[in-house]
């Protein structure tokens, strides 16, 4: 599915993003890996924190922000019948 490959790209570009964020505040390597286990610590609790937030306002506001979804669904397979021309 789509939104499946969309979300593991973005997923994948914060880590490697946020990495890149990290690595910039250190002098090398070693001093980075020694940091790992706090840096990775940091980042999992932030994105934890983020999640949780989005996924409970999401159940909250479960139909108001899916309300168009049938009509998305419509839309995203009207073209799959052929067309005999």
């Amino acid at each position: 599915e789509l939104r499946g490959q969309v979300s593991a790209a973005m997923l994948f570009a914060a880590a490697r993003f946020n990495t890149w964020v990290a690595a910039n505040n250190f002098k090398d390597g070693n001093e980075m890996r020694e940091a790992k286990e706090q840096v990775m610590s940091y980042l999992i609790q932030q994105f934890q924190m983020m999640l949780e937030d989005n996924f409970d306002e999401y159940c909250e506001q479960f139909e108001n922000y899916l309300r168009f979804r049938k009509n998305e669904e419509f839309h995203t397979h009207k073209h799959d019948h052929k067309h005999d021309h």
